[in-house]
């Protein structure tokens, strides 16, 4: 399975492929994610073609090609998907799903390192502190956002993906992901090598967003309430429901 690379000079446009058979270390390549290191050094993480594996290849200095000898895999056998890379201080922490492909599963895990090509930790315990739904809240990671102008602001990004089987026209089958959304959460570290997604268990209750303004003037002075504040620049609203998490509108 071979996926697209294009480049543009705006995210708007107008874009050029430059390889229509992307295949990092031809071991084939599904779901991926970009990572830019500090020093302007590019990687790219994967689930190999057997659906089994999960790989990091670093990129070259136009982000378009992978450099030879770099794959190494974080994990083998494991069957994991939707990956997202993201540093905080030192550590780099990789999220990932297990291989369920668009329905929801109960396994969001995450591994360490203290480079993106390893050596990587195990996979860890579920990272969500509760799961109400039991299928963390219908969705799968999709990035990890360091909120510009807060200090150890990292909001977790997921698919929740909705598809609808579609027959038309006659004699063809496919999905429609058009309805699917977005769930936001902010995530807490215990540690400096540990992870979690605070949710929430009731419909009156808030996210404790008290550490997010900490040194920067331009965060707000009170960010406990979910009710459509503006916060570093973010607008959010709580999920409907017992979702325990955000939609950015």
């Amino acid at each position: 399975l071979f996926r697209s690379v294009a480049t543009a000079p705006h995210p708007q446009g107008a874009w050029t492929v430059v390889s229509s058979s992307y295949d990092p270390g031809e071991i084939g390549f599904k779901d991926n994610n970009l990572f830019v290191d500090g020093d302007g050094t590019a990687y790219v993480v994967f689930t190999a073609g057997n659906q089994s594996d999960m790989a990091i290849m670093r990129l070259g200095s136009d982000y378009t090609t992978d450099v030879a000898g770099t794959l190494v895999y974080t994990n083998q056998g494991a069957g994991r998907e939707a990956p997202a890379l993201f540093k905080r201080g030192s550590t780099y922490f990789l999220l990932t799903s297990a291989s369920t492909p668009f329905n929801a599963n109960p396994q969001m895990k995450y591994q360490t390192a203290t480079s993106p090509l390893g050596a990587w930790s195990s996979l860890s315990a579920s990272f969500y502190t509760q799961d109400p739904t039991g299928t963390v809240y219908n969705a799968q990671s999709t990035q990890v956002l360091k909120v510009p102008g807060c200090y150890d602001a990292y909001l977790y990004i997921a698919d929740r993906w909705n598809p609808v089987q579609v027959t038309s026209p006659a004699g063809s089958t496919w999905w429609d992901f058009s309805t699917s959304t977005t769930l936001y959460l902010p995530l807490t570290f215990p540690t400096s090598t540990t992870v979690q997604a605070p949710t929430l268990t009731d419909a009156s209750a808030t996210f404790d967003l008290s550490y997010w303004r900490r040194e920067l003037p331009n965060c707000e002075t009170a960010m406990t309430s979910l009710s459509w504040p503006t916060t570093c620049g973010l607008r959010y609203q709580r999920c409907s429901g017992v979702d325990g998490g955000m939609v950015i509108r």
